[in-house]
C-alpha cells in the first residue's frame, strides 16, 4: 500500500519536461477499517514493511543486472533515488523515486481482459526476465525470501465478513464452505524451486494485468510495474496469476495449454 505521486520537473532554459513516479509507502489506508474489522492490524503492517523492504531490494540489488540487457531495460523502470524505511512503525519515511513509464503504453482494461496476443507477449518477456534471473548470485537471490506473501492466516474470518457484507445471496448461502476453503488455501506457497528440485528464479508475484503497460502500436509488453513481491520460486506461479486474474473464461479455455508450453 502506497501513496504514489507523478512528479513533474518543467526546465526552463530549453521547456524541456521530466517526469517520475514516486511511492512512498503507508499504513494510512487501513485507517478507514472500523475498530475490530481488521484483528490483526499489526500483522497487516509488518506484511507492508516486508514489501517494501523487498521492493527496494529488487530496485538495488536486481534492477543493475537486469537492466544490462538491452530488452529488458525497456520495460523495467529506472531507479532514481530510494530510502529504506527504518521500521514499521516509521514506515511512511522511506520512498521510491523511480522512471514514469506511462509513456510506453496503456494499461489495459481489467473488465474486458486481456487478448491472445497481449498474453504471448507477457509471457515472453516475463520468460526472459526469469531466465536472466538465474545468472543472479545466490546470496541476492537468497534474499527474496518473503515470509508473509499471501499470507491471510489469521484473518480468514475478517476477510469472509467483508464478502459477506457485500450482500450476496450466494455467499450467504455458503458462508460455511466459504470459510473452510480460506483456512485451507490461507498462504500462498513459495520456495516450490526447493520441493521439486529445480533452480529459482525470481518471480515479481504480483503479475497482473493492473501491473503491465502494453503499446498502443502492436500490443506487445511495454512495462512491468509494482515490485513489491519479488520472491524465489519457480516462475510458473507468475504466469498462473496472468492467466487466471486478466484473461476472460472462453479465451482461457481456448488457449490456457498453449500458453502454458510456451512458457515450457
Amino acid at each position: 500500500m502506497s501513496h504514489t505521486f507523478k512528479i513533474c520537473i518543467l526546465l526552463e532554459e530549453n521547456e524541456d519536461e521530466f517526469n517520475a513516479i514516486l511511492k512512498v509507502t503507508t499504513t494510512q489506508k487501513l485507517e478507514r477499517f472500523r475498530p475490530g474489522e481488521i484483528k490483526a492490524f499489526d500483522k497487516v503492517s509488518s506484511v507492508i514493511f516486508e514489501f517494501c523492504q523487498a521492493e527496494a531490494d529488487f530496485y538495488e540489488l536486481a534492477l543493475p543486472h537486469f537492466l544490462k540487457d538491452k530488452e529488458l531495460a525497456k520495460i523495467l523502470p529506472k531507479l532514481y533515488a530510494l530510502r529504506r524505511s527504518p521500521d514499521k512503525i516509521q514506515i511512511e519515511k522511506g520512498f521510491v523515486l523511480i522512471e514514469d513509464m506511462s509513456y510506453k503504453g496503456i494499461s489495459p482494461n481489467i473488465y474486458e481482459g486481456l487478448n491472445n496476443e497481449q498474453i504471448k507477449s507477457a509471457i515472453l518477456q516475463l520468460s526472459k526476465l526469469h531466465a536472466s534471473s538465474m545468472l543472479l548470485p545466490s546470496e541476492i537471490i537468497k534474499k527474496f525470501n518473503l515470509q508473509h506473501y499471501g499470507d491471510i492466516r489469521g484473518l480468514e474470518e475478517d476477510i469472509l465478513n467483508r464478502v459477506l457484507n457485500i450482500g450476496s445471496s450466494y455467499f450467504l448461502c455458503h458462508q460455511k464452505i466459504l470459510l473452510a476453503f480460506l483456512k485451507k488455501h490461507n498462504k500462498l506457497k513459495t520456495d516450490l524451486h526447493i520441493k521439486y528440485g529445480i533452480p529459482p528464479v525470481l518471480c515479481h508475484g504480483d503479475f497482473w494485468a493492473n501491473n503491465l503497460f502494453f503499446s498502443n502500436k502492436n500490443e506487445k509488453l511495454s512495462a512491468i510495474l509494482d515490485w513489491q513481491t519479488p520472491h524465489a520460486n519457480t516462475g510458473l506461479n507468475d504466469i498462473l496469476r496472468l492467466i487466471f486474474t486478466g484473461v476472460n473464461s472462453q479465451l482461457r479455455k481456448e488457449k490456457f495449454w498453449e500458453w502454458i508450453v510456451s512458457k515450457v
